[in-house]
């Protein structure tokens, strides 16, 4: 156990990759695909996990599309990583609602 949660890189092997760049209102954001090699399920602290060991204290974005764009691949995780020291105060739940 790390001090900032379950050390899931020594439990099981993950493969992180870098697909692509887009400009959003955030600045440049990196689209980035997580799975297991085993291709199992993983849960969200697991994922938080491997993208914190690999973007530490960086934001990250999961997307939820309508059906006929929906990206369904073998328990693959796609997550739109935000620049480094950006923290979108409009989805911040930490930041108090108007």
């Amino acid at each position: 156990m790390s001090g900032r949660g379950q050390d899931y890189a020594s439990m099981y092997a993950y493969d992180v990759l870098e697909c692509y760049t887009r400009e959003t209102p955030w600045g440049c954001a990196l689209l980035v695909r997580i799975h297991r090699h085993d291709l199992k399920p993983m849960g969200w602290r697991e994922l938080w996990g491997v993208l914190d060991e690999h973007y530490p204290d960086q934001w990250a974005l999961q997307t939820f599309p309508e059906r006929d764009a929906l990206l369904d691949q073998a328990n693959k995780y796609h997550l739109w990583v935000l620049p480094p020291g950006v923290r979108p105060a409009e989805l911040d739940l930490m930041v108090a609602a108007p």
